[in-house]
C-alpha cells in the first residue's frame, strides 16, 4: 500500500497535457461548381508552441482548391518560405481555437456527386516546457458533399452565366424552407417535386449583391404536373443577368416525393459469371458455387451517382457465406443493405489414403500366398525329397553305451572243457533310423555275453 501511495503521488505530480486537433469544414449541404466554403484547423487556446507546421492535402479525386486565408494572431511565421498556399510553419501562443483558416472552392466541374475530405498527413508540433520531443499526427476533416455539375441543355437561350457575382443569387428558397431543395449559386437549373397538398408556393430570393434586383416569371399557383418558374437576377448596372430555373412537379394525390440525395437504392447488381435477376425492391439473392470457387466479383451501381457503395466478404467464400452490399445516400440520411447468400458444393472426398492402404494389404496377401505355394511345391518335389532321404541314410546309427556289471566268482558257472571251436560273432541287427529321429533317453541295454565253449576256462578277472 505504501508503494501504491507514492506511485499515485508521482502520477499526480507529472505534467499532463491533452492537445486535440481537428479540421472543421463549413457544412452548407451540397456544394456545386465554384461554390466556396471555409475549413479551420482547430486546437487548444493558450498553448505555446516552439513550432507547429503542416500542409493541407486533398484526396486523389478531389475537385477542391484551398488556400490559407487567416492565421491566429498569437502565432508568428517561422520562415518566409512557408505559409504559401496550403502549408504553414508557425510558433508562439495560440490566442483562439483557430490555428489556421483555409478558404476552399469547388474549382473543377465534378462529373459525379461525391464526398471530399481534407487531410493534414503530418501535423508536427513541439509544445514549450512539456519535456517532449516533436509530435506528429494525422488530421482529417469532416466530409464535404459535392454536387454533380450539369451542363446547360442545348438550345437553352436563357442567361446561365454565373461568372459575374453581381448577377448571382446568394439564396433561393421555397416557402422559406431550405430542405425542399439544395441551392447553389453556380447551379441554375433545379428539378423539384412537391406533394399534391402543396398548391401555392412563395419564393424567398436573396441576390449576392444587395443592390441587385430580381424578376420572377412563372405561376406560383401550382398545377398538377410540371410547373416552370424562372428567377432572373439583374446586376445593379443592369449589364448582366442570370436565370435560375425551378422545374417544380406537383405530384398526384397519394404520390410520394423522390429526393435523389436521400436515395440509397441500387439500379443494378451484377455477379461476374452468374445470373441473379436483380430487382431494386429485392434485397436478398442466392448464388450457388462449385467447390473450387472461393471468390466473386460483384459490381453494384447506385441509383444516384453520389451514393456511397461498400461491398464486403467477396473472398474466402464457403457454404453459408454472405456478401454484403451497403449503400449510403448522398446526404448520409439513409442506408440500404443488399445480401448475396452463398451455397457451395462440398469438395470431392480424397480416397488416395484408402487406395494406398488397400494396395499395401493386397501386396502383403500376394507375398503370403507366394510363400505358401513355394513351400507346398518344395514338399511335393521328389528330387528334394530323395535328397533329404539320402542325407538321412548317411547318418551313422547311434550305438548304445554298454556298461559291464561285475560278476562275483561264486556266481560263475562251472566250466566245462570242450574242444574249442571258432566262435561266430553275433551281429546285432541294424536298427531302422527314422528320417528325423526324435531325441529319446538312452536305454539301458543288457549285453549278451558270448557263449564260451565247454571245457574253456573263463579268463581271470
Amino acid at each position: 500500500m505504501k508503494h501504491i501511495k507514492y506511485l499515485l503521488i508521482a502520477i499526480l505530480l507529472l505534467p499532463i497535457s491533452v492537445f486535440a486537433y481537428e479540421i472543421k469544414c463549413e457544412d452548407k449541404g451540397i456544394y456545386g461548381y465554384e461554390d466556396t466554403f471555409s475549413c479551420v484547423l482547430k486546437g487548444n487556446s493558450g498553448v505555446t508552441y516552439e513550432s507547429i507546421s503542416g500542409e493541407l492535402e486533398k484526396n486523389s479525386t478531389s475537385v477542391l482548391s484551398c488556400e490559407i486565408e487567416k492565421l491566429d494572431n498569437g502565432l508568428e511565421i517561422m520562415s518566409s518560405e512557408d505559409n504559401q498556399g496550403t502549408s504553414f510553419s508557425l510558433s508562439g501562443t495560440l490566442n483562439s481555437e483557430d490555428i489556421v483558416k483555409y478558404n476552399c472552392k469547388v474549382a473543377t466541374k465534378p462529373s459525379m456527386s461525391q464526398q471530399e475530405q481534407l487531410v493534414i498527413p503530418e501535423l508536427k508540433y513541439d509544445i514549450s516546457d512539456d519535456n517532449k520531443t516533436e509530435t506528429t499526427e494525422v488530421i482529417r476533416s469532416n466530409a464535404v458533399r459535392i454536387q454533380e455539375y450539369i451542363e446547360t441543355p442545348t438550345g437553352d437561350t436563357k442567361p446561365r452565366d454565373t461568372s459575374n457575382p453581381n448577377s448571382r443569387a446568394k439564396e433561393i428558397k421555397i416557402n422559406n424552407d431550405s430542405s425542399i431543395f439544395t441551392f447553389s449559386s453556380f447551379k441554375t437549373i433545379y428539378d423539384i417535386e412537391l406533394k399534391y397538398e402543396v398548391s401555392d408556393i412563395e419564393l424567398f430570393i436573396v441576390p449576392n449583391n444587395e443592390n441587385a434586383t430580381y424578376e420572377v416569371k412563372g405561376n406560383t399557383q401550382l398545377e398538377i404536373g410540371m410547373n416552370v418558374i424562372d428567377v432572373y437576377i439583374i446586376s445593379p448596372d443592369e449589364t448582366s443577368k442570370t436565370c435560375y430555373t425551378l422545374n417544380i412537379k406537383r405530384l398526384k394525390r397519394g404520390e410520394d416525393i423522390y429526393y435523389p440525395e436521400k436515395d440509397s437504392s441500387l439500379s443494378d447488381l451484377k455477379v461476374d459469371g452468374y445470373t441473379i435477376n436483380f430487382e431494386s425492391v429485392i434485397n436478398e439473392y442466392r448464388v450457388h458455387l462449385t467447390y473450387d470457387v472461393d471468390s466473386l466479383k460483384v459490381v453494384a451501381t447506385p441509383k444516384e451517382s453520389g451514393s456511397i457503395v461498400e461491398i464486403s466478404n467477396t473472398s474466402n467464400l464457403h457454404n453459408g457465406s454472405v456478401i454484403e452490399i451497403n449503400v449510403t445516400s448522398q446526404d448520409g440520411s439513409n442506408k440500404s443493405t443488399y445480401y448475396i447468400k452463398i451455397t457451395k458444393d462440398s469438395p470431392p472426398k480424397d480416397y488416395r489414403n484408402l487406395i494406398y492402404g488397400g494396395a499395401i494389404v493386397v501386396a502383403i496377401v500376394v507375398v503370403i500366398i507366394i510363400i505358401i505355394i513355394t513351400n507346398t511345391r518344395n514338399k511335393n518335389n521328389p528330387l528334394i525329397k530323395g535328397k533329404n532321404k539320402k542325407e538321412d541314410k548317411n547318418v551313422p546309427p547311434v550305438q548304445p553305451v554298454v556298461q559291464e556289471q561285475p560278476v562275483a566268482p561264486e556266481q560263475l558257472p562251472t566250466p566245462i572243457v570242450e574242444t574249442p571251436s571258432t566262435p561266430q560273432p553275433v551281429v546285432p541287427p541294424t536298427p531302422e533310423v527314422p528320417a528325423t529321429p526324435a531325441p529319446t533317453p538312452m536305454p539301458q541295454v543288457e549285453v549278451q555275453q558270448p557263449v564260451q565253449p565247454e571245457g574253456t576256462i573263463p579268463p581271470q578277472q
